[in-house]
């Protein structure tokens, strides 16, 4: 019992890059944000003794780290899904819950590489953060999961925000050139 109020204490740090990521719009910050959030968690995954979630978030950490310098493109991309299955599978300890962590970091590092555009991104980390929140709760990291139950709302607002008021999203298009 000692190790998951260990993890959940650990979680807490987690929480504030986990919000920023959600709702700053732009994509390196975004980013970057998640690569801190990333290795905190696996950390705190440690007194979860989830393996699968240890060996996920570190490669979370470089894949996002990547991202945020425009350097996950191409064999990167496929060489760390690779790993990602592999270590993945390897380490798991976890069952079902931890396809659950390894699926959910497969389709979002595919949406890493194809989301672009503000809205996209957006979807990405509102669906990530959905699956993420399960396995949280599942493994008894209370903090991650309503963080990440509260990430996910948060991060619906912000594609609100950006919907009710387009010059943001052209902004950010402009400055990545991705102008129509």
């Amino acid at each position: 019992m000692n190790d998951i109020i260990i993890g959940n204490i650990i979680s807490i740090g987690s929480a504030c890059f986990t919000a920023a990521s959600s709702w700053t719009i732009s994509k390196q910050k975004s980013y970057m944000y998640q690569v801190f959030q990333c290795l905190t968690l696996a950390v705190a995954s440690v007194f979860f003794h989830s393996w699968s979630g240890v060996t996920t978030l570190l490669l979370c950490a470089i894949r996002n780290y990547l991202v945020s310098k425009d350097l996950f493109k191409g064999k990167i991309v496929g060489l760390l899904l690779v790993l990602l299955v592999g270590f993945g599978i390897l380490v798991n300890n976890r069952g079902l819950v931890g396809w659950l962590v390894i699926a959910a970091t497969f389709i979002y590092t595919i949406g890493s590489c194809k989301a672009m555009r503000p809205l996209a991104v957006k979807a990405n980390i509102t669906f990530n953060c959905a699956m993420w929140a399960l396995y949280d709760l599942l493994i008894l990291d209370i903090v991650s999961g309503v963080v990440d139950v509260l990430a996910t709302l948060l991060t619906l607002v912000s594609i609100i925000r950006l919907l009710r008021n387009p010059e943001l999203i052209r902004e950010e298009e402009r400055r990545l050139g991705l102008e129509s």
